[in-house]
């Protein structure tokens, strides 16, 4: 079994960014958190720790709907004491150099950690950055929307049957062409 000195140096040496979280609600102030958030956030510990988390994530998130998903998804993990999974969120982490910004993307999960008499004792707070994923969906919607476009415009569509199962798929742009209402067809 780890002793807490052995189990900090474990926590402190992860590579997914974590923060440890009182749950002096409606606070949640940060009690511990490890290298690899101070490094994703380009601060230093002093302006982290003893901290209320929205107070932390206010300078990170511009958008008023990241603080109010964290706090819905504290509540959450409090009171059904499972895992809660926030939606992505878009943050505008300051490098190290200049006022410049970058956007990146973020997953985060706020997992209550039970003590022995099944109390919350604190809740670890991690947020994986899923930047990549988000762009490459965000470059995939954009050409979607440019097919979409050049099918209308040059009055084209694709359809695809699959033989294994006998369904047949039309484009939205084949019915167009076709004049065949959409909620009507059985295709």
């Amino acid at each position: 079994m780890m002793n807490s000195k052995s189990f900090l140096s474990v926590f402190k040496a992860t590579p997914l960014p974590l923060l440890v979280l009182l749950t002096d609600s409606p606070l949640f102030t940060v009690a511990e958190l490890n290298s690899s958030f101070l490094n994703q956030c380009n601060c230093k510990e002093k302006d982290v720790i003893g901290k209320p988390v929205f107070e932390v994530f206010k300078r990170l998130y511009d958008e008023n709907e990241m603080i109010s998903d964290l706090q819905k998804s504290l509540q959450k993990a409090i009171s059904l004491k499972m895992p809660d999974k926030m939606p992505v969120h878009q943050c505008q982490i300051p490098y190290s150099q200049g006022s410049k910004t970058g956007k990146q993307y973020y997953e985060c999960e706020n997992i209550p950690v039970l003590s022995e008499t099944g109390e919350i004792a604190y809740i670890i707070h991690t947020s994986a950055d899923v930047s990549e994923k988000e762009n490459a969906l965000q470059h995939l919607r954009s050409n979607e929307k440019k097919l979409l476009a050049a099918q209308q415009i040059a009055k084209i569509g694709y359809w695809k049957l699959d033989l294994r199962t006998d369904k047949l798929f039309w484009s939205e742009e084949v019915f167009n062409v076709l004049g065949v209402n959409k909620e009507v067809s059985k295709v």
